[in-house]
């Protein structure tokens, strides 16, 4: 789980104007109940994630991206794999979750309802949010935004 600069090829790969040098990925899973539980736990990490880029380098944010999208897209296209990357849903949910939560020590955890996984010095800019259910997972993102954004943007902005 090695995350590295894209080169400029890779960055052709993208489409519509994201350079995956200077893009933030959120991922959640492809099915119907990720859809219900988890998206709207993703797009509200996005726009906390996008509030502290604005904060750190101005409303243009430096030309930096928060894309929300699925985990079959971030999988399936080895150019997003050097991102800082947040999944977002269970294992059951998203199979990035499934593949990181094993990688990533626990940063946060409450007893059998969610859990943040993460480097605590986020030496590679990848994290998973999770919960039993929807509202769960959304507590999870939330906690997350609250007590590891600001580091989390920190090491993706010097990567």
């Amino acid at each position: 789980m090695v995350l590295r600069t894209p080169t400029s090829r890779q960055a052709e790969g993208l489409g519509g104007g994201v350079d995956p040098a200077r893009c933030v990925c959120i991922v959640v899973g492809a099915s119907v109940r990720a859809e219900l539980e988890d998206r709207a736990a993703a797009y509200g990490l996005q726009a906390a994630a996008e509030r502290e880029l604005s904060r750190r380098l101005g409303p243009a944010m430096g030309g930096w991206r928060v894309v929300v999208l699925t985990d079959v897209w971030y999988l399936n296209h080895e150019d997003l794999r050097p991102c800082p990357t947040i999944a977002v849903g269970g294992p059951g949910n998203c199979a990035l979750s499934a593949a990181w939560i094993g990688a990533l020590p626990e940063a946060l955890s409450i007893e059998d309802v969610l859990a943040v996984h993460a480097r605590p010095d986020f030496s590679e800019p990848a994290a998973v949010c999770w919960g039993v259910d929807g509202p769960a997972t959304r507590r999870a993102a939330e906690l997350f935004a609250e007590r590891y954004l600001e580091r989390f943007a920190g090491a993706a902005l010097a990567g």
